[in-house]
């Protein structure tokens, strides 16, 4: 039978020393240790344990509601940029109804239509100047009589807007009036103004048109 003795600084039987973080486990009849376990010891609390951990509960909450702000603030420059289109339903779209979209344009902003090569609206075009010219100057050559045919629709998150809606046109070079088309049109925004802005057109029938056109100009 074994007994375990507490923590003592002298075995006064043995004299022998022990450490006050030792437990020594003695025979009840010769009293002669015959194991010896170290006591565990606290660890000294770390920085990371010592000071509280800084209450993020709600961290979500605030992040939410910056990221709702700038989705609001990223719609309201979208309808800003569309102001002057959507004002002018009902009558034929003129140039100074662009005003509001380019108002937002940035000096380095990039215009593109995803249309083939060969076509007006083929090559991209780079920065403000160039931006303003196409539409003041170079679109009302290509559309004639342009409508908005029904609202907009404007989807956005924090730095990007998808501009929905659907418009009637003449082709210019044919003459040929085509109805309810749809296009979008994808801003992206930088400190306020426009830094991208991707249309993607329905257009088969001005492709055409402009294609058949080129063709018999390279046949003469």
């Amino acid at each position: 039978m074994c007994t375990a003795l507490g923590c003592h600084r002298h075995d006064r039987e043995n004299g022998r020393h022990v450490e006050p973080w030792t437990t020594a486990i003695y025979h009840t009849e010769t009293q002669v240790p015959f194991v010896e376990q170290p006591m565990p010891q606290a660890k000294p609390a770390t920085i990371a344990t010592a000071i509280p951990a800084r209450d993020d509960r709600y961290g979500h909450v605030h992040r939410s509601l910056r990221e709702a702000r700038t989705r609001v603030t990223c719609k309201l420059l979208a309808q800003k940029a569309f102001s002057g289109i959507e004002s002018a339903a009902g009558r034929p779209r003129a140039p100074e109804d662009f005003r509001p979209y380019t108002d937002l344009i940035a000096t380095d902003c990039m215009l593109t239509f995803g249309v083939p090569a060969d076509t007006p609206l083929g090559t991209a075009l780079h920065g403000r100047a160039a931006i303003i010219d196409f539409w003041t100057r170079l679109a009302p050559g290509l559309f004639g009589d342009v409508h908005l045919d029904e609202p907009l629709s404007f989807v956005c998150d924090t730095q990007r807007a998808v501009v929905l809606g659907r418009e009637s046109y003449d082709i210019v070079l044919t003459g040929q009036r085509v109805e309810g088309k749809a296009f979008t049109a994808v801003l992206e925004f930088r400190d306020g103004l426009i830094v991208r802005d991707r249309r993607v057109y329905e257009m088969a029938e001005f492709i055409d048109a402009h294609r058949h056109h080129r063709s018999s100009e390279a046949a003469r």
